[in-house]
């Protein structure tokens, strides 16, 4: 729905936005305004709109709505660099910032109980690791992504923008991998779901992978750092 503290100037704004995304605007007695269309037409909507409209109260207030406010999205972008290292990619600032919305806006329709529609992406180089975000995010924010999120997702991260490939920390990527392992594995047996808890991951990872610069580790061969 259209919030109705939006002002007429904003409104004729979203209303042309709407239009060209391929949606349509309904009245609803005792509703207001609603859009209608696909899910995905909204999505890319939204995260143009939010993308765009910087530092402006309309911004604010979308931001409020979608559940994108700076301190919810901490670690939907610790999750999403934590990828870029691993699959040796660095999104352009404005990419990088495009993907953080997207996702933000994905977490918080998924909550609401709105799934993308059916959609299918050719096989990319993008794939694994959209499906590695969505099982991060699965785990972290308590939402199931359907493949049609993940194949959504490649497709908005292969017309995305990278930096020139920089090279990776491939012994810090591995650490971070083994103390998720870790934990899920403690997890399965506590009644406490820290599985779920990003701080005390990244606590423990980051602790893990400074006593081990510390102590030269990670000149030790692959086989080392796995025992």
């Amino acid at each position: 729905m259209i919030e109705q503290y939006v002002s007429i100037v904003d409104l004729e704004d979203i209303k042309a936005a709407i239009q060209e995304a391929g949606l349509r605007i309904s009245s609803h007695p005792n509703k207001g305004l609603l859009v209608e269309g696909e899910e995905s037409c909204r999505r890319v909507l939204l995260t143009h709109m939010l993308y765009r409209a910087e530092n402006t109260s309309l911004q604010q207030s979308m931001l409020k709505s979608t559940g994108c406010l700076s301190e919810n999205m901490l670690i939907v972008q610790k999750l999403l660099r934590e990828k870029e290292k691993q699959y040796k990619c660095s999104l352009t600032d404005g990419s990088f910032r495009r993907i953080v919305l997207y996702l933000g806006i994905s977490i918080h329709r998924m909550k609401q109980g709105y799934p993308l529609e059916l959609y299918t992406a050719l096989e990319n180089d993008k794939t694994a690791m959209a499906q590695d975000i969505y099982d991060l995010i699965e785990q972290y924010y308590q939402v199931t992504a359907p493949p049609a999120e993940v194949a959504f997702l490649s497709a908005r991260l292969c017309n995305a923008h990278y930096l020139k490939s920089q090279e990776s920390d491939e012994a810090a990527i591995k650490i971070q991998l083994l103390t998720r392992q870790f934990i899920a594995a403690i997890s399965a047996s506590m009644p406490v779901n820290i599985a779920g808890d990003y701080d005390f991951f990244e606590n423990l990872s980051n602790h893990l992978i400074s006593t081990l610069r510390t102590e030269a580790v990670f000149d030790m061969p692959d086989s080392s750092i796995h025992k």
